[in-house]
């Protein structure tokens, strides 16, 4: 296998040389016709394995599951540098795609307000995920997660629900495109 990878590397080094490397056609001309963007399969998507990055809010499940619990996201292309991720049942996020594949999504911001149920306090988790595609069927994800909380009886919030707040929980896994 190594011999393999130094046959691999000495040719490609020498495409140069040769003048195959692309970017001039036989007239001599910059051929700008070449394009490198990753453009994401539409369909479902699957993820594996979730690593925690970081968990200071207890929200990570690390008992071995898919980070999406085999049920597939969905990816749909909403224009040439924007797609949607769904998974119909209440998880949904617009995300911007650079042409090197790298993508950010919108934040999501879920706010709970305590203070009908008698507290003073009012909890905001702030979900976004960021990765990069490395071809039109893999890629990466990150997901973040900050829980925060406004209020004099947070403290109270805090260790009823054993959530230490402000935190912060982090976790990446790989996707592929499946059918």
């Amino acid at each position: 296998m190594l011999k393999n990878n130094l046959l691999l590397s000495s040719f490609l080094l020498a495409l140069p040389v040769i003048g195959c490397d692309g970017s001039k056609d036989d007239t001599g001309e910059t051929d700008t016709t070449a394009d490198d963007s990753i453009t994401p399969a539409e369909g479902s998507w699957y993820a594996s394995k979730q690593v925690i990055e970081k968990d200071t809010c207890g929200f990570m499940d690390d008992d071995g599951d898919t980070a999406s619990d085999d049920e597939p996201v969905t990816l749909t292309m909403s224009g040439d540098s924007t797609f949607n991720l769904s998974d119909g049942d209440g998880f949904d996020m617009d995300c911007a795609l650079e042409s090197t594949g790298t993508f950010t999504c919108d934040a999501e911001n879920t706010v709970s307000d305590y203070t009908g149920d008698g507290f003073d306090a009012i909890l905001t988790l702030a979900q976004s995920l960021s990765g990069a595609f490395t071809s039109s069927t893999e890629g990466s994800v990150t997901m973040l997660i900050d829980a925060s909380c406004e209020g004099k009886d947070c403290d109270t919030l805090s260790k009823k629900s054993g959530i230490a707040m402000p935190c912060t929980s982090s976790t990446s896994f790989m996707i592929s495109h499946g059918s």
